[in-house]
């Protein structure tokens, strides 16, 4: 039986588009309304997730620019969701934490989108989750072919870094090393 690979690009198109489109922005609306855009939601998840980072650390995190990273800070600040403050060694550095109230709502968030992935999971049959799982882990290793693929599609975790992801087990395939919460 020849494989559909057109099918399967649009059927993983369509399935990203249902984990940002529907998930999280699902996930945004049911916890924080509309007083964050997904943009910003990514920005404020990296800052919690990364606790005195800096602005580049944002910007590479989040694969935008420096300017792009200064605006969505200068936007997370007048919500009042994140800080800026100076680094004790260089006066240069700004480093960002976030505030109680943008900790809150990253947190609400994320756990608004686990409930909902889980949700679904339910939803399309207990056997899919394991299969669904396992296939998705053996895509992202089979599609990071060097360091660049591996730092392109890292998603900076954090506090929930774990050396079984995937990426890391791609990256410890190709260098040696287990990648650290870069």
């Amino acid at each position: 039986m020849k494989v559909d690979v057109t099918r399967i690009d649009r059927v993983c198109r369509l399935f990203c588009s249902v984990v940002e489109g529907i998930v999280t922005e699902r996930a945004l609306r049911e916890t924080v309304g509309n007083d964050l855009s997904r943009a910003q939601f990514c920005g404020l998840q990296f800052v919690y997730l990364h606790p005195q980072c800096c602005i580049k650390d944002l910007a590479r995190g989040l694969a935008v620019s420096h300017p792009a990273a200064v605006k969505l800070v200068e936007r997370l600040e007048g919500k009042k969701l994140i800080t800026r403050s100076p680094d004790e060694h260089d006066r240069r550095v700004v480093q960002l934490t976030a505030t109680r109230t943008g900790a809150r709502r990253a947190k609400s968030v994320i756990e608004a989108r686990t409930e909902a992935m889980e949700a679904i999971l339910a939803k399309s049959g207990g056997i899919c989750a394991d299969g669904l799982l396992d296939c998705l882990e053996s895509f992202v290793r089979a599609a990071l072919a060097n360091e660049h693929d591996v730092n392109g599609v890292c998603l900076h975790c954090g506090g929930s870094h774990d050396d079984d992801c995937p990426v890391c087990q791609a990256e410890y395939a190709l260098t040696g090393e287990l990648r650290t919460d870069a």
